[in-house]
């Protein structure tokens, strides 16, 4: 009968025959198959002028007792297992399209919310609620029990769901759900004390995987990616200094991984990047007279840089001073190429950001052992195959001094353990950090901009000292006079001779000598 508890709402169909069997006086044979008897069953509502989903709500949530005797078992522990299977079945339905899936998600959504709208921390003061104040704390509040204690709390009896939600949530989706219990428990219990502050061993996210597999030699191409470090200083200003409330300095380091492009490594002799090429350049140094004639540029090559300096002055007189009367005749305003490279975007993984104890040569090894357990490379692997290429003063004295430590002997027999490199410029890296934060700045103007700008304002750091800005207009010493849209005209003999004039004055070898 419908209001006998049943294991599944199908099975209930089953009681079909023996209503047929116990009315003496029908003629109707009873539907044998599942199929005919829910068709007879719609029939049935049909000739009754009812739909089933009218039927299935109003044998749900009538108020007639007959009907709620029917349905006395389906909210028991006996018969909660069939009405969830009814669930389970509409819900199958409901999201077999689109438009059905979007609308029960955004139903589930909404009774997520209303759960956790229900489940709130208790308000008011310990033991009552969850507000601690800081005059009644003792040393009992700081002990391990007590933080597990309230941790229980939060998460068992004031906020369970959320609780169950966020930790399978965190789960990593890379594992197998259909794994034992036990371990989707400890994946996400694990996820929620990170969050938390506490040291566990964290499991690799796909990022970790990615980054430490990064730095692994092609076999391929004998040459692996760049690493790109720089320091960051960021200062969290107090203004009101108390004791164990002052300005602190976070040094740091920030870099990322460069993989070249794979044009440029077809482009190149790959036998060139071996130990025998190496050793056979170094055989030949004894004998190698080195010629002033080899640190200068070619003719060819001074001719190619004074064309490049024209062509610049050429584009700022056009667009700011006068044009010429014919182009055609005007020096040229393209600089000519010499060695296009690819304009295809580079392939870079960045670094989480390191903290280091100062800019010493042990803070340069702190960075590096964080460096090493970023990339996933074993200590004397990573040793023996760095190579610093280039770097600012500070950066190249603190690696020549961990080298020499490491490798004291000046011996020739240790060629490659005894490296020299070159020192270059120490804003190149600053210039890439600046653009970076400038296309994440955000506008601080918007408050609900999610830029970097935010950051910067919980640090201390005033949004608009962030970004060093330069006034050209009063290092030129010039006046704030608006510069016309349209230039005059002038002839084409006197625009090459400006040129000329300008590039003599200020850029050519007489010019350099009179300096």
């Amino acid at each position: 009968m419908a209001g006998l508890p049943r294991t599944s709402a199908i099975e209930e169909l089953h009681d079909v025959d023996e209503l047929y069997e116990m009315d003496n006086h029908s003629n109707i044979q009873p539907p044998r198959t599942e199929a005919k008897k829910i068709l007879h069953i719609c029939k049935e509502l049909q000739k009754m002028k009812m739909t089933p989903k009218v039927f299935i709500t109003g044998f749900l949530c009538s108020n007639d007792s007959d009907v709620a005797f029917q349905r006395q078992y389906w909210r028991t522990g006996t018969g909660l297992e069939g009405a969830l299977e009814v669930v389970r079945a509409v819900k199958t339905t409901a999201t077999s399209t689109p438009k059905g899936a979007a609308m029960w998600k955004e139903f589930i959504k909404d009774e997520a919310v209303e759960i956790l709208r229900q489940e709130r921390p208790p308000s008011g003061y310990y033991p009552n609620g969850s507000f601690y104040s800081s005059q009644e704390i003792g040393l009992p509040f700081f002990t391990p029990k007590a933080a597990l204690e309230r941790k229980r709390l939060l998460t068992e009896e004031h906020t369970p769901f959320l609780f169950t939600l966020l930790k399978r949530t965190m789960n990593d989706g890379d594992e197998d759900d259909n794994g034992p219990s036990e371990d989707r428990h400890n994946k996400g219990e694990d996820a929620l004390l990170n969050l938390e502050g506490i040291e566990i061993e964290p499991s690799p996210t796909p990022v970790d995987r990615k980054t430490k597999t990064a730095m692994k030699l092609n076999e391929s191409f004998p040459l692996g990616p760049s690493l790109c470090i720089d320091n960051v200083n960021m200062e969290q200003r107090v203004h009101t200094h108390s004791i164990g409330h002052q300005s602190m300095m976070f040094h740091g380091t920030w870099g990322y991984i460069h993989h070249p492009p794979p044009s440029l490594l077809a482009s190149v002799d790959h036998t060139k990047f071996t130990l025998d090429p190496y050793y056979t350049a170094l055989s030949h140094l004894p004998d190698f007279e080195i010629q002033p004639s080899l640190l200068l540029p070619t003719y060819e090559e001074n001719i190619h840089f004074e064309e490049v300096l024209k062509s610049q002055i050429a584009q700022v007189m056009y667009h700011y001073i006068a044009q010429p009367l014919d182009p055609k005749l005007a020096i040229s305003r393209k600089p000519p190429p010499i060695d296009p490279i690819d304009c295809l975007p580079p392939k870079i993984q960045m670094l989480k950001l390191m903290e280091a104890s100062d800019n010493s040569a042990e803070g340069f090894g702190q960075v590096i052992k964080m460096i090493i357990n970023q990339i996933g490379l074993k200590p004397e692997e990573f040793c023996s195959r760095v190579q610093l290429i280039d770097g600012d003063l500070g950066t190249s004295q603190n690696f020549n001094s961990l080298r020499t430590l490491r490798t004291p002997s000046n011996f020739p027999d240790h060629q490659l353990h005894n490296i020299s490199f070159q020192l270059g410029a120490s804003h190149t890296l600053w210039n890439i950090a600046q653009s970076i934060l400038t296309a994440h700045f955000g506008d601080q103007e918007r408050s609900n901009d999610l830029g970097a700008w935010q950051y910067l304002h919980a640090l201390g750091i005033p949004p608009e000292k962030a970004i060093p800005k330069k006034d050209f207009t009063l290092m030129m010493g010039t006046k704030n006079e608006p510069i016309p849209n349209v230039q005059p005209k002038i002839a084409t003999t006197q625009w090459n001779k400006t040129i000329e004039a300008c590039y003599t004055k200020n850029f050519s070898p007489k010019a350099r000598r009179a300096t």
